[in-house]
């Protein structure tokens, strides 16, 4: 499984730089003879425009245009990448990582360490170069592929911190609420994006372009900080958040019971 994952990480790194250095064709907003530069500057007009004063429709437009345009490239791209991260936890699993701790513990800090400061670099060259959103070939290819591979190194690096605090007395206290986050992570992603759509969109608060990167992180970490009390508080009385629980249903074909006996 390890081998297969880090086979899916490669093959995905090695789509995007073919699609960015060789500026192929790409349909959508920039038309069947349209490159990916030009793609991604027409995008970000739109963008800008329906974003700061456009209407609902013109909202939905903008984000249905850019979700047929870029289908292919996110499909090659982020999904060889996830499906790989999936099997990545898989091998941990079958490992016994999580069952073992105490056993896997010199590996884990290992991973910590080493993936963090593996990832710390190429993450500060991913900003230093807008992470990859460049419409020239190499800063789009350089950039992009440093927050790719430098993703993969902070994901193992925070995963194998977790994993450690958990197995404390204050970890096991302190992180509770993000294990219950994670236990509703599809209702606490479909009420986040509800609710930063109304923060940003003009038929909202219309704040899109207005904030400083100092007050979205605030208001990010609030929106987390929120998600993490309130699924807490939830599952004190139900055994699923809402929208796991409807789809739980409709994969056994019957509603579970929401509520602890």
């Amino acid at each position: 499984l390890t081998r297969d994952a880090l086979l899916l990480y490669t093959a995905g790194l090695a789509v995007a730089a073919a699609l960015v250095l060789t500026s192929q064709s790409h349909p959508g907003l920039s038309g069947p003879g349209g490159t990916l530069a030009s793609y991604f500057a027409r995008v970000r007009a739109w963008e800008d425009a329906a974003y700061s004063a456009g209407s609902w429709w013109g909202v939905a437009r903008v984000r249905w245009e850019m979700f047929i345009g870029v289908f292919a490239l996110h499909l090659g791209v982020n999904g060889l990448r996830v499906l790989g991260a999936a099997l990545l936890g898989m091998a941990a699993f079958r490992a016994g990582v999580f069952n073992d701790v105490e056993r896997w513990r010199p590996a884990l800090r290992r991973t910590a360490v080493w993936g963090f400061a593996a990832g710390a670099p190429l993450h500060a060259v991913a900003l230093y170069l807008d992470e990859g959103r460049s419409l020239r070939p190499l800063p789009a290819f350089v950039g992009g592929g440093s927050l790719y591979v430098g993703t993969a190194f902070w994901t193992a690096s925070y995963g194998a911190a977790l994993t450690l605090a958990m197995e404390t007395a204050v970890g096991a206290r302190l992180l509770a609420p993000v294990r219950d986050a994670g236990r509703m992570a599809l209702t606490n992603f479909l009420l986040g994006s509800a609710f930063f759509a109304w923060l940003a969109y003009p038929y909202g608060l219309g704040l899109y372009g207005r904030l400083s990167q100092a007050g979205c992180l605030l208001i990010s970490l609030a929106a987390f900080a929120a998600a993490c009390a309130g699924s807490s508080l939830w599952l004190k009385r139900f055994r699923f958040g809402p929208f796991e629980w409807l789809l739980r249903g409709w994969i056994y074909g019957r509603l579970p019971k929401l509520r602890h006996q």
